[in-house]
């Protein structure tokens, strides 16, 4: 584990380096509109990689058991004082394998569980009393479809984002791109622009109604 921890911490290491080594290119490339998108992503995976790098850090500092214990404490005192809790982990063993991760588990009011792995897929089943058919799902479940846990009821729900919200939380460069594109084809669409004729009194609208000598335009 420990040399798993310190490969990570070494890679994030030449994943920053590449990144302040490439900084000028991506500020030059954010200049043009068509690059814009290359730059937020830059941006995002730098800043992205450097509050996890110092996450570790703190949380190797800290220790494992102190972080726990924090969580276990906000999830049982956070409701007295009108605050809402959320955790989201990628590894089950995360909570069910430490006594202060099943006591945050224990006071979720709401649980939403994901496509689950073969190998941990008991310990869920056994911990939150799922049937054999709440199993199947969860190693069957696709992008997007979940298993909600509230109490006294567990229900197969599918979470799809509206266009709106989809456009606000992609971090595909390529969605970006195209987002980017539309953004100024949209731009360059927009009010009409006034041209002025070299003739004396007259002017000329490169789109939209007919314009009138007098500037005013006719509809």
């Amino acid at each position: 584990m420990g040399i798993l921890l310190i490969l990570q911490m070494l890679m994030r290491l030449a994943l920053l380096d590449i990144l302040l080594i490439v900084a000028p290119l991506a500020v030059l490339v954010g200049v043009l509109p068509q690059g814009r998108h290359w730059t937020r992503f830059w941006t995002d995976l730098f800043v992205g990689t450097l509050l996890t790098q110092f996450v570790q850090i703190l949380v190797l500092r800290l220790g494992n058991d102190v972080g726990g214990k924090f969580l276990a404490s906000m999830a049982r005192r956070a409701r007295k004082y009108f605050l809402g809790l959320t955790v989201i982990s990628q590894d089950v063993g995360d909570f069910l394998g430490s006594v202060q991760g099943r006591a945050v588990l224990q006071n979720s009011a709401v649980k939403v569980l994901l496509r689950q792995d073969p190998s941990a897929i008991d310990r869920v089943v056994d911990t939150l009393k799922l049937s054999d058919g709440e199993r199947d799902l969860l190693l069957r479940f696709g992008k997007g479809q979940a298993l909600l846990c509230i109490p006294e009821n567990r229900v197969a729900v599918e979470i799809t984002a509206a266009p709106a919200e989809h456009r606000l939380i992609t971090t595909d460069p390529r969605e970006l791109a195209v987002l980017e594109h539309s953004d100024i084809a949209e731009h360059r669409e927009g009010p009409d622009e006034m041209l002025e004729d070299r003739s004396p009194g007259r002017s000329v609208r490169r789109s939209g109604a007919p314009w009138s000598p007098d500037g005013v335009g006719q509809r």
